[in-house]
């Protein structure tokens, strides 16, 4: 069972409370694409405007122009379904212009018209959140924000989508409380497609990216019936963490 770490603060005294998010009872690998054996279905380009293609396992990616983003991405498997997470560890080696934002973007079309994206900034540690038209001219959701970075080599940045029953949890860091949450409802999916998300100036390396379908028991009602352990917590519980 998947539990959420949630926090009740009062005037006298401060407590956690464990709130049951999910009953998930079996998790299945959809996509691993280590660049080092996978490279299936992943752009490789060069040209004056971008740049993109594999050495020693890694997958580099650059953007060449002054004004324009730039993505790489590949189809998610039909079958995905509602409840899944996406993982990926990305690291900038190039910064020409000294700010723009990387990441991942999903929930779309060949067509591309519209996308959802989670980026941080390459100059400061935020990041954000967005459903947004192919051209920025229209935003259907954003949401902003500052994080800490527990990476102590300061190099790879750690990326994580999970939606789990109805929610999107966004997490920097591997094994920490999400960064965001948001019903997902703001974040449509508008096709099956996923990569990542690149601005002007930056180039970066990818070793794998990896999608896990997440099967959850329907009947769940939200309820621990599970007897708790000596730390309050249901016997056989994991909090919910981004890897």
């Amino acid at each position: 069972m998947e539990v959420w770490p949630g926090m009740f603060v009062s005037q006298i005294d401060i407590m956690i409370q464990i709130l049951p998010v999910a009953d998930i009872y079996k998790e299945e690998i959809v996509i691993d694409d280590n660049f080092g054996q996978r490279q299936e279905g992943w752009e490789t380009v060069e040209s004056d405007t971008e740049s993109a293609f594999f050495k020693m396992g890694r997958y580099i990616m650059e953007n060449k122009t002054d004004d324009t983003w730039n993505y790489y991405h590949k189809e998610l498997p039909d079958n995905l379904g509602d409840n899944f997470i996406i993982k990926a560890e990305l690291e900038v080696v190039e910064n020409h212009k000294g700010f723009g934002q990387y990441g991942l973007v999903w929930g779309f079309d060949e067509a591309s018209r519209a996308l959802n994206k989670f980026v941080v900034s390459s100059e400061e540690q935020s990041f954000v959140v967005s459903s947004f038209e192919r051209n920025h001219s229209f935003q259907k959701h954003r949401f902003s924000d500052l994080f800490f970075n527990y990476n102590t080599s300061g190099k790879k940045q750690f990326f994580s989508i999970l939606k789990l029953e109805g929610y999107y949890y966004f997490f920097v860091n591997k094994y920490d409380r999400p960064n965001y949450v948001v019903h997902a409802s703001h974040l449509p999916m508008f096709g099956n497609r996923f990569g990542f998300y690149i601005e002007p100036g930056l180039k970066m390396v990818c070793e794998s990216i990896t999608v896990k379908k997440l099967f959850v028991n329907p009947k769940f009602d939200g309820h621990i019936w599970m007897p708790v352990g000596e730390d309050l917590m249901p016997i056989g519980s994991v909090l919910l963490r981004g890897n």
